[in-house]
């Protein structure tokens, strides 16, 4: 038996402490928004009190297997039984009392951290973000400002941000764990939620219901910066692209899906890629945008995101197969849309 556990003891050691660790880019713990830290402090009073429960009825059960143990060795047949009670009325009812005070001290919290996840904060103007769900890739609009990006999206430090979310297909579910809030996208429902950053930096997002093939590759990024830069971000966003498009574009399909802004390219079935270039990441947050990634994912999506429409059943929607030269040139293009 010993010989087992040393054998297996890195292996133990790795189950036991999976999911342990209490920083990284999706930590439900490290709360950087205002309805994070509402939700984290929820979650500590409900653990305090279940570690509290879990204490008392735990010490209370040792409690009676110690008191009450039977002697060891044979246990006669006339060994006497315990004495026995029909019950206690007041300890019942004081049992009752704590149950009832003890789910009260974790209602009260939750219920305000509801009433205040689904409030928007008075004061300054939210910015609104429509975000709608697709197989398998995230589409950013601002409506009142007039930009449209895909799979990540910027928001001013300090501002609450009204995300109102949808699907265009299957189930979905929108979540920004260092942010807070978890809202599903349900088919015909239009839903919302807030959302605030209290400090700039990249917050990492994904979709939590399982929605086909590739859905663990449905992430996505919250860029949270100061004020200025958010207003910059947005003037940049508005502008068409101004370079020519390469031949390539019309060779294929991509002009028929994807949208670029300024170009005969104003397809609505992917993401716009109007400036696919100013982009931190590629295919929904799965690799760091690059020339070199774009024109691995020319030549191979299905490899990054199975099941994506640009590959499916085995064939390309292209139609087409790049040359390398032409894979280099489109990827080029691509990158240089900022």
């Amino acid at each position: 038996m010993n010989r087992w556990i040393s054998k297996w003891q890195p292996m133990l050691a790795a189950l036991a402490l999976t999911g342990c660790g209490l920083k990284g880019v999706q930590s439900t713990v490290d709360a950087d928004g205002p309805v994070a830290e509402i939700q984290y402090q929820t979650f500590l009073v409900t653990l305090f009190v279940s570690l509290a429960i879990f204490a008392v009825v735990g010490g209370l059960f040792l409690y009676c297997l110690v008191k009450f143990r039977a002697p060891g060795g044979e246990v006669p047949p006339d060994y006497p039984l315990p004495d026995q009670g029909h019950g206690n009325p007041l300890l019942e009812i004081g049992v009752i009392f704590v149950s009832i005070l003890l789910v009260g001290i974790v209602a009260v919290p939750t219920v305000y951290g509801v009433l205040y996840g689904g409030t928007l904060p008075p004061g300054e103007k939210p910015v609104v973000i429509k975000v709608t769900g697709y197989q398998w890739w995230w589409k950013f609009e601002y409506p009142e400002l007039g930009v449209v990006t895909a799979n990540e999206c910027t928001i001013p430090v300090g501002r609450p941000v009204q995300f109102k979310v949808q699907t265009d297909d299957v189930l979905h579910s929108f979540w920004i764990p260092r942010l807070g809030g978890k809202m599903d996208l349900t088919p015909g429902q239009d839903d919302w939620l807030w959302l605030q950053a209290d400090k700039p930096g990249n917050y990492w997002g994904q979709c939590t219901e399982f929605c086909g093939e590739s859905h663990a590759f449905m992430r996505m990024r919250v860029i949270a910066t100061d004020s200025a830069s958010f207003d910059q971000w947005i003037l940049d966003q508005r502008k068409d692209v101004t370079e020519k498009p390469p031949a390539i574009l019309s060779k294929g399909q991509c002009a028929a899906c994807h949208a670029i802004r300024g170009t005969y390219a104003q397809g609505v079935i992917g993401p716009d890629l109007t400036h696919i270039g100013s982009r931190t990441t590629l295919a929904a947050g799965i690799h760091e945008n690059s020339e070199e990634n774009i024109r691995q994912w020319l030549d191979h999506p299905n490899e990054w995101k199975p099941g994506n429409h640009m590959y499916r059943d085995g064939y390309q929607l292209l139609n087409i197969k790049l040359e390398d030269a032409e894979e280099r040139e489109l990827a080029k293009y691509l990158t240089s849309l900022k």
